[in-house]
């Protein structure tokens, strides 16, 4: 898309106050876009590439790509404006940018395919990309010039608007649940945020879990480390019971807990008892469904004694597919149910007979002596078993005869059943939710769930018992694992700490990208912005690498390809680090003799552009670069080599022993006992304590032999990638002294070895020492990502403004231009001078000073400070402009001195760059490109005296020979050097060469000239060399390579200049050179922008070129330090006070709250404090944190002696052990006691509001008042018997509000409210709800007066009100019409009257009812058209918004109808009948007015006419008014006929599916599929005869206009079947552009039933009737009507 520049200066007196914007041209001319994109009400000037346009010009100028246009207001004395806007191409430089050239990518979102849109002007082998980047951009506060790079954005968020949302480099980044975000790629070590793209809660076993699924970007990545929630440290929050990361392999695992996609839907169905409610699903293709049943506020009860008890509420869920019978139950418990049996055994045992009183009475019972079997064939009944004597007490000997009976034995047996609900359980006022679940095996299909509650609601207050279907999961079994993206899964226990909101954060080494090492391709993590760049244009998809599970348990990734052995096993082989690395997450069992595979360099695919299409060779120039080690402001003292750890206060340790220590509790800084022996305050870098870890002290030699990459010293125990960005340097001992060696960038770290880059050149051995230090860095890293919607290029271009480099197009090859010094005059590429630009076509333009700006505000997002956003402010006092303050972001910037480098850079260039030039010079003459050095020689600034070619040498011809001859050596022709003679001249070959082909006459006497000698140059144009003054001459090669000499020529005006010493390659003719004093020969500028102005011409623009904008290798960045020494440890908080407050809950329950106070310690690390509490001997729980020096636990018992500790936290949560920490003790007091006699109060004065004792209220609302209550409980105690001890106080206020109940006639309580003013308003809403639509006119109130204990008053008031039914309608008449009669009466005047109700019959003294209700609605005017003629009965009432309820009717009206005709059946045969007589007709339209959609939406008539019975009326009685009625438009009526053709060929075309008469449709029109016509010559039955071969398809046939129309209409109006009022009919064929009457009856005209010539003919036709009323406001009636044209009837 081609593109011009349009800049809007908003302020005339303010050149500066602009706007600016590249927008796609298409071709539009000038006054088009001025009305597009300035207001039109705003006089303004245009002016075009400098050149103001006039008014009346714009409309006929159009543009060419790449031109800028201007806009400025215009004002009073407008001469001055035209000045102002003509300067404007010369004050405000444009500015260009790389994407100019039209690179766009399509993509928006990481990953896909990019299809990218090339705009690459080429031209005889060089790329002229479109206008580049300007020497200045205009900015907020100031002037920055650019010499090559693009403008710096003032801010992050203004990037095109592509970075609003942007995550990273955000001031306060948060953690995102969104769709349609763009997926996030991220390079280098950033903090990411996440998105949340999956989470659910779930209850296991009466657990509540968080389930959160985060995406952190595009993989694959190279790690996520350090997590944090909440703002706390994953490891400090308790309950995370998976923390898993997945890194954005193509075939990753799934995450637990989220190998199912939930799908989860808000329910919020209050659940009440015995009442089920039925949810259907949403979806219809899930394997399983989840249910929470939540109870929002708990489940309790809240008792006297100021505490909760036990609640239970039985819950039922089921489901059940649409279609099947049977439910599926989700909630399910074990229940032990008690069984009556009944078993059977023989007893043996005898009968016993006892008497009663004097013996008069006797019992005879069975006495069993044995149990036998169960076996019923084992004896019979009254078997004899035996006998035995005994001797009783009174010495008599008793024998006892034994006999078996089978006896039956009935017992209670208990057995375990599972029932198809679940009981919930608890005592807390905190919200419970609980989660039942289907099997995940679901067939598909629509589901319904159904929810009962079998527990009784709870109307007390005090419970907390409420019920809610709250969410329904549906839950597809899709094991999804999100190929390419990197995911942190959270499953977490829903503790305090993880309650509200959700944030998350987590550190990410980013994206893992190609990049070339200088020989070979590889594929790692690396944050070079020349490899960053490269992977954003290319996109690449790699494989994924193999890894396995090692022996120890752990993940490996393959590193090197190979087949496995044992001897490469990890970690058993020997050999497995050189192929193993110990990292990954997605390992399988290790097999021997497999082929693993590491990172394949050779992607996939490129989803971005094909790397072939890049520059490599330049993009390893820009990485090497980057690469390159500058100072970095931080101190030069190597960092400590010893082992450092964070101290449980937060500050950092390092070791002190002489040599290795194993940690313990024991040592551990700073709370071990013996913590001072093995550490002590120092050090940068420390990690995480660890047991059992080997610590050394600083020991800084090398221990094993290394490679040419690493440096191993086993003595360490680094934290992997530590030192990762440091720089180490070696050093080693000869001629009696340690001597520097070398300095590498340190790339990563494992425990013990360093990876550097570059690669030692020196040998290293275990005499080499170490020094790892932070004084020295690389120049540019990119740390920081892409989280908001932007193009690749874009997004490139980013990432090469950070590190001063440049994409540009060479044809169709992209190449990296570094903003850099460079050696002169060696690495310039043309010389420019008068000889080779176009005559006039030189400009300079001088970049403003004034505004220019001295100071810059960097943001950028700082490392130092744990990645948050910062700023850093770069002071240029060379400039001495404080006050122009310029604010500008970097992306991928995190570190302070790079940032500084940059604005540093910024300024100098503010501070030595002064000019652009521009001129013209032939295509062919140019070999420089964007970013070149290249030199000008100009006479009018005075760079250089003069420039030209080198004079070409003589040349003659020999004077026998004929030969030709160059010139060598200049000179006066004399006879003894002529060239070419026989015998030849003595002198001849030291001033000729026998070569060249344009040979003159050799004349003597004349002046030859050579273009140069051995050191001599000869200039096509004279010379003056004055005396005092050095000369020097430059000249630019034929081989284009530049040279430079000193001028020892003597002082003269000549061509022939003496130099210094001698030529290497000598000049030849027409080589270019630039003449001056030795100072100024000529000018270095580099190139900004090459473009192609003509044919055979280029346009060149360059600003001036100063090395020492470059000179930064001195400047150490000028940062804020910070000193680490001396620092105190974290101290515990002081005087800790503990005090209770106790209220009264809204659940009438005491509330106690112990309130704990205390000292902050001074301290600079302290951050926040701890809360924990224990009640009595139990264990410590975590009760929250605070900032500040207090603290509420709340819900605490009374009687209770609870202990609370406090421990420190320090800025790194650090915290003080729980050992150190300090505590305190307080007791709660007894229970509270309740007020004795305030409840015997009883409500007075409840009456209707104002209307004392009346009992009737009017209007749809009853509002109430009663005589307020004093809430001051007088019977308060004394000092001394407080409810909760002395020096306790309790408000002696005992009312809370007013309880409020409603019943109906019958008893039924159909409301209760509390309210606190003592009044009340029973609204009809209320009424019509409680009553489920039936609002009742009679009920009660009873008012009580309830305490703050949820008590109310024993007695009620009450009250019973009744509304009355609107009286008995009068004034009602009732006249008749011919089908119809119309009953009127007079408006009711009652408050809330809401319409009125007819009743008809044919039988006098009729009982109304919804059988004989033939109207209902707010009209006073009725007409009816009854079923039927003859006599009815006609009776009115009126009803309010109380409905039908105890309607007073109206006296009994009567009325006769005369007959009429049976319109349906009679009307339309009749039209029919007249339409056949009509040959000639194309079409019809008929309407009986049983449709509205048949009528124009909307109506254009002021006053609308009404459908009623199939027929039309004024809807209203004003008189005289006309009420009309338009019908919808009929469009394309002309299409008689639709069809598909069988078969079509010359001259023909069949469709079998008709049935025509022969000739039917002749003379009409076919139109084929493709929009051909033909005319119709003849038909057969199924085939058409034309002229031509229609294409098969579908076809159409259209008759001509219609020219004559032929109309009937049915209606009852004043002129017409005794009706009232006028009607009037207008056809139109034109859509209502043009209507014609054929009906007035109210000025005569009346055309239907016959011929009407159409005066407007056309293909849309619509009808409209207008009806009058007459006087008394009666509407005529109109039927039906019927418009013809055609037999091809009733298409409407």
């Amino acid at each position: 898309m081609e593109e011009i520049k349009l800049i809007k200066i908003k302020n005339p007196f303010d050149k500066h106050d602009r706007t600016e914007e590249l927008v796609d041209y298409h071709n539009e001319n000038l006054l088009t876009i001025r009305n597009a994109y300035f207001p039109k009400e705003i006089d303004v000037v245009v002016s075009v590439n400098g050149g103001v346009v006039q008014e009346k010009d714009l409309m006929f100028i159009t543009l060419r790509p790449g031109d800028e246009v201007v806009f400025i207001p215009n004002i009073e004395g407008g001469g001055d404006i035209f000045r102002a806007v003509a300067m404007l191409a010369v004050v405000a430089v444009a500015i260009w940018a790389p994407y100019a050239m039209g690179l766009y990518s399509t993509m928006t979102v990481w990953g896909g395919t990019a299809e990218l849109a090339f705009a690459t002007q080429v031209a005889t082998g060089l790329t002229f990309g479109g206008a580049l980047v300007s020497a200045g951009i205009m900015m907020a506060g100031g002037f920055l010039v650019n010499a090559l790079l693009p403008p710096p954005s003032p801010d992050v968020e203004a990037f095109g608007g592509s970075f609003d949302n942007s995550n990273t480099y955000s001031w306060s980044p948060i953690t995102k649940q969104q769709q349609g975000l763009v997926i996030p790629k991220f390079y280098g070590t950033i903090p990411v945020y996440g998105n949340i793209i999956s989470t659910y809660t779930e209850n296991i076993s009466d657990k509540n879990y968080l389930n959160v699924l985060l995406h952190v970007g595009q993989g694959p990545i190279n790690r996520l480390y350090d997590f944090y929630i909440n703002d706390q440290p994953s490891t400090n929050l308790s309950g995370i019971e998976t923390l898993a990361t997945r890194y954005g392999y193509i075939n990753q695992k799934v995450i637990s807990n989220f190998n199912d996609t939930k799908t989860e839907y808000t329910a919020g169905v209050k659940c009440t008892y015995n009442t089920p409610y039925t949810y259907t699903t949403t979806g219809d293709a899930f394997d399983g469904l989840e249910v929470d049943i939540s109870f929002p506020r708990g489940l309790y009860y809240a008792n006297d004694r100021g505490s909760l008890s036990d609640v239970s509420v039985d819950i039922q869920v089921a489901a059940r597919k649409q279609g099947d019978s049977a439910w599926i139950p989700l909630t399910t418990k074990s229940v032990s149910v008690a069984y009556t049996t009944t078993s059977y055994y023989w007893s043996k045992g005898y009968w016993a007979t006892t008497y009663g009183y004097e013996r008069t009475t006797s019992e005879t019972t069975w006495c069993e002596v044995e149990q036998g079997s169960s076996d019923s064939t084992e004896h019979y009944e009254g078997e004899y078993a035996g006998r035995t004597d005994v001797t009783g007490a009174d010495g008599y000997t008793y024998t006892y005869h034994f006999y078996w009976r089978w006896m039956s034995v009935i017992g209670t047996e208990y057995t375990d059943e599972t029932v198809n609900y679940a009981t919930v359980t608890d005592h807390k006022n905190s919200a419970i939710i609980k989660t039942y679940k289907t099997d995940t095996n679901l067939s598909h299909g629509k589901y319904d769930i159904k929810v009962t509650r079998l527990t009784t609601d709870y109307t007390d207050a005090r419970y907390g018992a409420d019920s809610y279907l709250s969410t329904v999961r549906e839950v597809v079994k899709d094991d999804f694992t999100y190929p390419c993206s990197a995911l942190v899964g959270i499953k977490a226990l829903a503790t305090d700490q993880l309650s509200g909101s959700f944030k998350f954060k987590c550190m990410e080494e980013g994206a893992l990208i190609r990049y070339y090492d200088g020989s070979n391709w590889q594929i790692g993590f690396n944050n070079n912005p020349a490899w960053v760049c490269y992977d954003i244009l290319t996109q690449p998809l790699f494989a994924d690498p193999d890894e396995v599970i090692g022996t120890d348990g752990l993940n490996y990734r393959c590193i090197l390809a190979h087949t496995s052995s044992n001897s490469n096993k990890p970690i058993t082989g020997g050999s497995y680090a050189t192929y193993w690395a110990q990292t990954g997450e997605n390992g399988v069992e290790w097999q021997d003799s497999t082929s693993y595979k590491s990172w394949d360099a050779t992607a996939l695919r490129y989803d971005g552009i094909n790397p072939s299409r890049l520059d490599t060779t330049s993009f390893k120039e820009w990485a090497d670069w980057c690469d390159e080690l500058v100072l970095s402001g931080k101190d030069e003292n190597a960092v400590s080599s010893a082992s450092e750890v964070i101290g449980t206060d937060g500050l950092n340790y390092k070791s002190k022993v002489s040599s290795v220590h194993s940690s313990s509790i024991d040592d551990r800084p700073i709370t071990g006992d013996n913590w001072g022996t093995y550490w002590e305050l120092g050090g940068v870098d420390g990690g995480p304590w660890r047991e059992n870890e080997q610590f050394y002290a600083n020991s800084p030699y090398v221990t094993l032999p290394i490679s040419s990459g690493t440096l191993t010293d086993t003595t360490k125990c680094w934290y992997n990638n530590i030192h990762r960005n440091k720089v180490v340097e070696i050093y080693q001992y000869s001629d009696d002294e340690w001597k520097f060696i070398e300095r590498r960038v340190i790339v990563s770290n494992t425990e013990n070895t360093l990876t550097v880059s570059p690669n030692w050149t020196a040998t290293l051995d275990i005499n080499t020492r170490y020094y790892i230090k932070q004084n020295y860095e690389r120049r540019f890293m990119f740390n920081g990502g892409f989280d908001a919607g932007t193009s690749l290029w874009e997004a490139a271009l980013q990432v090469a403004l950070m590190s001063r480099a440049l994409l540009i197009w060479d044809g169709t090859t992209i190449k990296a231009l570094i903003d850099r010094e460079v050696t002169l005059p060696d690495d310039a590429t043309q010389l420019f001078s008068m000889a080779n630009i176009y005559v006039d076509s030189f400009e300079e333009t001088f970049l403003s000073s004034s505004e220019r700006s001295g100071e810059i505000e960097i943001n950028f997002v700082n490392k130092d400070i744990d990645y948050e956003k910062d700023s850093i402010i770069v002071l240029n006092t060379s400039l001495n402009k404080p006050e122009n303050r310029n604010t500008i972001s970097l992306i991928g910037t995190t570190s302070p001195s790079q940032a500084w480098r940059m604005g540093y850079f910024f300024l100098k260039q503010n501070e030595l760059l002064k000019r652009t030039i521009k001129f013209d010079a032939d295509v062919d003459a140019i070999s420089c490109t964007i970013g070149d050095i290249i030199y000008f020689q100009h006479d009018v600034p005075r760079w250089g005296i003069c420039g030209g070619r080198v004079a070409a040498s003589s040349q003659v011809l020999g004077g026998s020979d004929g030969l030709n001859y160059t010139c060598i050596l200049s000179h006066t022709a004399t006879a003894n050097d002529r060239p070419g003679m026989v015998p030849a001249t003595p002198n001849w070959a030291t001033y000729w060469a026998q070569t060249g082909d344009s040979g003159a006459t050799w004349v003597s006497g004349s002046s030859y000239i050579a273009s140069s000698t051995s050191n001599t140059i000869t200039l096509d144009q004279e010379v003056t060399i004055e005396a005092g003054k050095s000369y020097s001459i430059m000249v630019w090669l034929n081989d284009d390579t530049l040279v430079t000499k000193a001028v020892t020529t003597s002082p003269s005006t000549t061509s022939e200049l003496t130099i210094s010493g001698t030529w290497t390659t000598n000049p030849s003719e027409y080589d270019r050179y630039a003449f001056g004093e030795s100072d100024s020969v000529a000018k270095p500028f580099k190139v900004l922008e090459v473009s192609r102005t003509g044919d055979l011409k280029c346009t060149i623009r360059a600003i001036e070129y100063d090395a020492n904008v470059y000179d930064l290798t001195s400047e150490a960045p000028l940062l804020p330090t910070f000193s680490h020494s001396a620092r105190d440890a974290i101290d515990v908080v002081t005087n800790i006070r503990v005090s209770e407050i106790a209220s009264v809950n809204e659940s009438g329950a005491s509330n106690r709250t112990l309130l704990v106070r205390f000292d902050k310690p001074v301290n600079i690390y302290y951050h926040h404090a701890e809360i924990w509490y224990k009640a009595d001997s139990g264990p410590y729980e975590f009760a929250g944190e605070t900032p500040i020096s207090e603290f509420s636990i709340n819900n605490i018992s009374p009687n209770t002696t609870y202990t609370i500790l406090i421990r420190s936290v320090s800025h790194n949560n650090d915290k003080t052990s729980m050992l150190n920490s300090p505590t305190d003790t307080y007791t709660t007091s007894r229970e509270l006691t309740t007020y004795a006699d305030a409840l015997k109060s009883r409500i007075t004065g409840l009456e209707i509001f104002n209307q004392r004792n009346s009992d009737t209220f009017t209007g749809k609302d009853c509002k109430f008042k009663w005589n307020p209550l004093s809430a001051v409980d007088e019977s308060s105690t004394g000092a001394g018997n407080e409810a909760l001890g002395a020096g306790t106080y309790i408000p002696p206020i005992w009312l809370k509000d007013y309880e409020v109940k409603i019943y109906d006639s019958y008893d039924t309580l159909r409301r209760t409210e509390y309210v606190l003013m003592p009044e009340y308003t029973y609204t009809f809403e209320k009424n019509y709800e409680d009553g489920s639509g039936t609002p009742v006119r009679n009920f009660q109130i009873q008012v009580k007066a309830r305490d703050i204990m949820f008590r109310t008053s024993e007695i009620p008031a009450k009250l019973t009100v009744t509304n009355a039914a609107p009286i008995a309608m009068r004034d009602i008449s009732v006249t008749s019409g011919t089908g119809y009669y119309i009953v009127e009466f007079t408006p009711s005047t009652e408050p809330d009257i809401l319409g009125y109700r007819v009743y008809a019959s044919q039988t006098s003294g009729f009982t109304p009812s919804s059988s004989t209700l033939v109207s209902d609605g707010a009209n006073t005017r009725v007409i009816v058209s009854p079923s039927q003629p003859g006599l009815w009965y006609v009776k009115v009432a009126a009803y309010d918004t109380f409905g039908s309820i105890d309607l007073n009717f109206s006296a009994e009206y009567s009325v006769n109808v005369a007959n009429w005709l049976e319109y349906d059946d009679i009307e339309l045969e009749f039209m029919k009948m007249s339409f056949n007589s009509v040959s000639w007709a194309q079409f019809a339209v008929y309407d009986d007015f049983v449709l509205e959609s048949k009528r124009e939406v909307p109506d254009p008539f002021t006053y609308e006419a009404t459908r009623y019975k199939n027929s039309i009326v004024a809807s209203g009685n004003l008189a005289n008014t006309v009420y009309g009625w338009t019908s919808k438009t009929y469009n394309n009526v002309t299409t008689v006929e639709t069809g598909t053709s069988t078969s079509v060929g010359v001259n023909f075309l069949t469709d079998t599916s008709k049935n025509w008469y022969i000739d039917e449709v002749r003379g009409l029109t076919l139109v084929d599929v493709d929009l051909h016509t033909f005319t119709i010559l003849s038909n057969t039955s199924d085939t058409l005869t034309i002229s031509g071969t229609p294409s098969a398809g579908a076809y159409q046939l259209r008759d001509d206009n219609p020219a004559y129309m032929v109309c009937f209409c049915s209606y009852e109006d004043s002129t017409e079947a005794g009706g009232n009022g006028f009607v009037k009919m207008e056809v139109s064929f034109t859509d209502g552009a043009h209507w014609q009457t054929v009906l007035d009856t109210e000025n005569d005209i009346d055309l239907l039933e016959g011929t009407v010539a159409i005066d407007n003919p056309g293909v849309d036709y619509k009808v409209r009737f207008s009806l009058k009323t007459d006087n008394d406001g009666n509407s005529p009636v109109v039927k039906k009507y019927l418009v013809c044209t055609d037999p091809s009837c009733w298409r409407y």
